[in-house]
Order: C-alpha cells, then structure tokens, then sequence
C-alpha cells in the first residue's frame, strides 16, 4: 500500500484549516511523493495528464480544510483492515490460485473515482480516498476492485492470441462478467 500522497496532502489541509502557510517544500513533497507520482504516470497514459497548479488550486480552493479530519479517518480505516481476510473474500468469486499482485494507491483527487491501470507490466489499484468512508463500503470497494485485478490475471491475453481476431474481441468482452461477480464478491454472495 503507498500512502504518502494521501498522507502529504492530508497535512497541508490540516495546515490549511489551522491557518499555517504551506510552504514550497510541502508542494514540493506532494508533487514527488511515489502515490503522486504513479498517478501522474497514469493520468499521461489516458491524455489526460496532470497540471500541478490545477491540482494546487483543487487542494486550496475545493477540499474545505476541515476536510483532512474525514481523510484521516478513512486512511486510519484502510491501515487497520485485515487485507488476508479482504482477500480471501476476493478470492471466493474467483478460479482456485488466482494472483492478486498489486500496489494500492489510496489517492485524493478531483475525480472521485477508483480504477486500476496497468504501469511497467503490474497492475496497480487506485483507491479514491472517500472522506468518512464506512469500513463496510471501504471493504466492498477493496472486494470489487481486487476481483478485477483477479480476473484481470485469468483473462490472459497470450492464452488466446493465437484465435481469429474476432475470437479474440469475444474473449475479451465476456471479461465484462466479471462485473457481476465482482458485485457479489463485494456483497458476499
């Protein structure tokens, strides 16, 4: 798990709310902390890209500064899960010694979505950091995202190159299912 792009930005909000200046070296911390950095790498990836100043300005002008209480709780909430139990959950709606190899990366940002992208070969599990989360939801989220990194692992691309294009584009899109089984994963059954 990489959290010290959470964990940065949720001291300069705490800074924010107790009326301290952040200074340069914080920016600079956040701007190349690991979490930061492998976000950036995906969002290049998408054409998306990030601009540091747009983020400054979502940091400073559209998270209310009381915030960082509500980011801490769901961060502390994430720390403490039991993540062997999380996964063994996963692993019930998936094919018996399905890898589930992955970096999470809990992140704050104007999007509030979660996905996983695939950087240098290993998938990576980006976790918007809701604030106040419950530890229910946080687990089900966990469940459903880890089911797709699961799956993600079966549905091997070199295992069926050797088919017809069309074929191969069928494969692919019964991979959509897996949304269903990640739903009950996450729901337990």
């Amino acid at each position: 798990m990489i959290t010290d792009e959470v964990e940065i930005l949720i001291d300069i909000l705490k800074r924010k709310d107790n009326n301290k200046p952040i200074k340069k070296v914080q920016w600079d911390e956040l701007f190349n902390s690991n979490g930061f950095k492998i976000l950036t790498v995906r969002e290049k990836e998408m054409n998306q890209g990030i601009d540091k100043f747009e983020f400054k300005d979502f940091v400073m002008n559209k998270i209310a500064s009381d915030r960082y209480i509500s980011y801490k709780k769901s961060l502390e909430k994430l720390k403490s899960m039991n993540l062997d139990d999380i996964i063994n959950r996963t692993r019930d709606y998936l094919p018996d010694n399905t890898r589930l190899d992955t970096d999470i990366v809990p992140v704050i940002k104007p999007q509030k979505n979660s996905f996983i992208h695939r950087i240098n070969d290993k998938l990576i599990l980006f976790l918007y950091l809701e604030p106040d989360i419950s530890k229910e939801k946080l687990e089900n989220k966990l469940i459903h995202e880890l089911h797709h990194i699961g799956l993600d692992y079966v549905y091997q691309n070199s295992d069926y190159s050797c088919l017809s294009k069309p074929a191969q584009k069928v494969i692919e899109w019964t991979n959509a299912f897996g949304e269903g089984f990640a739903m009950l994963a996450a729901a337990k059954g």
